[in-house]
């Protein structure tokens, strides 16, 4: 679904344009303030839409309603800063292939006429936009107006992707992305005048021309002929305006005008440290989300239809994906718990019914039953936070109220390492099969440590497995299961990490809670085979639970494009990846031809296409939702929603999808001492929600 989106840049970049603009009907030029206006795109792929902006651009403008001819608009847009708020889709859209950002980083677009278009105030700038090394006529419409002592700019504009050779070769089929893409932009700006002296007194470069083509031309120039106002502006990713100078025509922002790296990005030895002292939390607040029969039928089947339109393998029994809907559909009620958790991973309830919350960027709190949050506790190791690595899961020991023990995953940083960029990280993702280890980026670890009495901080942290940082199970039997990711991201093929048994990557790993390996395990003592190895053949397991009545480990874990996936886990079973899969590669291609079953590989227990991108799972076993009991409850961020599959003995019987109207990427969800659900979300403002049964 995320190919598409640095198509937009065109229009995009079309929009920055106008971000420095001159008026004749006033004295004053202008120029935008970037803190208080949007540019951006919508599209939709597979039913879900998708916006976003670049972070880094610059323009040379000269623009006049009254000497449309004499105006001039020159911008460059750096394909490899999009920003859409989610750090794994940004990788994603940065590592597909056809963008081929390596070898085309940026695109420009030259204008070659301004004109006035219906209605007063309207115009329309015609020019050429070349993308991928490819030069196409492009135009945008806009608006532009007075509002007191303010000008405002409003428009939109469309592009098609087939005129950029996107629609061509393995992209040509109608599903692969969008052919068209919206983009609107809402812009603010304020006399050039008042920014300029601004700048002046804080020692910022600052000059004036009469020329609107020379080189050089200011970054927040002022000039006296306000039909002449040339600027070079950037902006950057915290909604402030960057500026500097750049030759009038150059095709590369300039250096100083490109913004410092999102946090997201930077290696940090102690991320805790930097987190606020304190985050108390807004007093809990209701909401109601009562699925009434006719919206939940609307949201369903807006999905199912836009789904039918995506790769549709053949299952291999019925119900495998797409079961219907349940007869009864779930009634229940939101309440916000608390909100402000920067990209919330998982939870797991203290003994007293308080929880316990990861936050990707390296951070670990506490929060009261009504919401209240802890400062980030202390003690935690250094962190590398890029695209979806971080801080993942938590659990607490068995006996915890003994001997207050919890175990963790994250990635850890390389000796001396330094701040990561995504470049480097799609890098290595795409080093051959076998080469990762070898040239590791960061270590995957699972953490054991003690929580202090006063809960202020982590002590005797111990890394007890090298290898596995995605979700942690306790089975009956007391031995600890762990997750292991291949490498994978939007836009890397796949490759047969997970079918080679000297890595951890695409595994279910066992060991015990202080780091030995179970002398039962399926692979102990064959050479060459990592003896932690419990089952293989597994892609990106983002949820994990044990079957309440079986007691045996049910994963979900994303497919490339599609074919996520719901697995019953049993040891020393092959789960097929890449040998056989229901999804695609991100191009569209087939994998392995299309095989989806053969002969030693396990089945899904169901799959899903398009990609719903599944994380968090659990089984309720709670007394306050009678009919839930028994269902599976699966996160879904790509897809937005909450899904309940309910179960006929281990096969799917009907699926649900609930929490839709709410347009939140679900990263976990939990059953609660009290028989409510507790469910995170996926944001940079994330927040826990809880389901309970309407009043």
């Amino acid at each position: 679904m995320k190919r598409f989106s640095l198509v937009v840049l065109a229009a995009f970049a079309l929009c920055a344009a106008m971000a420095s603009v001159s008026v004749s009907a006033a004295p004053t030029a202008w120029v935008s303030d970037a803190s208080r206006s949007e540019l951006g795109f919508t599209s939709a792929y597979g039913g879900e839409p998708v916006k976003g902006v670049f972070r880094k651009w610059s323009a040379q403008i000269a623009f006049d309603p009254n000497d449309l001819a004499g105006s001039r608009l020159d911008v460059t847009v750096d394909t490899r800063s999009v920003e859409t708020g989610i750090e794994e889709q940004d990788a994603a859209l940065i590592g597909t292939e056809w963008l081929a950002t390596k070898m085309f980083p940026q695109a420009r677009f030259v204008a070659s006429a301004i004109r006035r278009s219906a209605g007063p105030d309207s115009f329309e700038a015609e020019g050429e936009l070349t993308l991928r090394g490819i030069s196409k006529p492009v135009s945008v419409t806009f608006v532009a107006s007075r509002e007191g002592s303010e000008l405002a700019m409003k428009g939109t504009a469309s592009l098609d992707r087939s005129n950029f050779d996107v629609g061509t070769g393995q992209w040509s089929r109608p599903d692969s992305v969008p052919f068209r893409v919206d983009v609107h932009f809402d812009l603010k700006a304020r006399p050039a005048s008042s920014i300029a002296a601004a700048s002046t007194s804080a020692g910022s470069t600052s000059s004036s021309t009469s020329d609107p083509t020379a080189a050089g031309a200011s970054a927040a120039g002022s000039t006296n002929d306000p039909s002449a106002l040339s600027s070079t502006s950037s902006r950057g990713a915290g909604g402030t305006a960057a500026s500097g100078s750049q030759p009038a025509g150059s095709p590369t922002p300039s250096a100083s005008a490109a913004p410092p790296a999102p946090a997201a990005q930077v290696s940090s030895a102690a991320p805790q440290a930097a987190a606020p002292t304190s985050s108390a939390a807004p007093s809990a607040t209701a909401s109601s989300s009562d699925t009434a029969p006719a919206a939940s039928a609307s949201s369903s089947s807006s999905w199912r239809d836009a789904a039918a339109n995506d790769y549709t393998p053949t299952p291999a029994f019925p119900n495998q994906t797409r079961a219907p809907a349940p007869a009864v559909p779930s009634k229940f009620q939101v309440q916000v718990l608390t909100g402000g958790l920067v990209q919330p991973w998982s939870l797991a309830f203290l003994p007293d019914g308080r929880m316990l919350v990861t936050e990707r960027p390296g951070r670990l709190r506490i929060i009261s039953r009504d919401g209240v949050q802890s400062p980030p506790i202390e003690g935690l190791p250094p962190f590398k936070t890029i695209a979806a690595e971080g801080l993942h899961d938590v659990v607490l020991d068995p006996a915890f109220a003994r001997n207050r023990t919890l175990y963790f995953t994250y990635f850890a940083p390389l000796p001396n390492d330094t701040p990561p960029t995504l470049e480097a990280w799609i890098d290595w993702l795409k080093l051959p099969a076998g080469e990762h280890e070898k040239h590791p980026f960061g270590f995957e670890r699972v953490a054991r440590a003690r929580l202090s009495l006063d809960e202020r901080r982590l002590e005797d942290v111990r890394v007890i497995l090298e290898g596995g940082n995605r979700r942690l199970v306790f089975a009956r039997d007391g031995s600890l299961l762990v997750a292991a990711s291949p490498p994978a991201g939007g836009g890397i093929p796949v490759d047969d990490e997970p079918q080679r048994l000297g890595n951890t990557y695409g595994k279910v790993l066992r060991i015990m809670p202080d780091g030995s390996i179970p002398r039962d395990n399926p692979f102990v003592g064959r050479a060459g085979v990592r003896p932690e190895i419990y089952a293989y053949g597994l892609r990106d397991v983002e949820g994990a639970a044990l079957h309440p009545r079986t007691g045996d480990l049910w994963t979900i874990e994303h497919g490339p494009r599609g074919g996520d996936e719901l697995n019953r886990v049993r040891a020393g079973r092959n789960y097929g990846f890449p040998l056989i899969s229901y999804g695609r590669e991100y191009s569209g291609d087939l994998i392995n031809g299309g095989k989806t079953s053969q002969k030693g590989l396990e089945q899904p227990v169901y799959f899903w296409t398009p990609s719903i991108a599944p994380s968090g799972l659990l089984f309720y076993t709670g007394d306050l939702f009678p009919a839930w009991k028994g269902s599976v409850f699966v996160g879904a961020m790509a897809g937005k929603r909450l899904i309940r599959l309910e179960l006929d003995g281990e096969r799917v019987k009907s699926e649900e999808a609930l929490l839709v109207e709410r347009g939140k990427r679900i990263r976990d969800v939990r059953q609660g001492p009290d028989g409510a659900l507790y469910v995170l979300t996926a944001e940079a403002k994330g927040e826990l929600l809880r389901l309970s049964p309407p009043d």
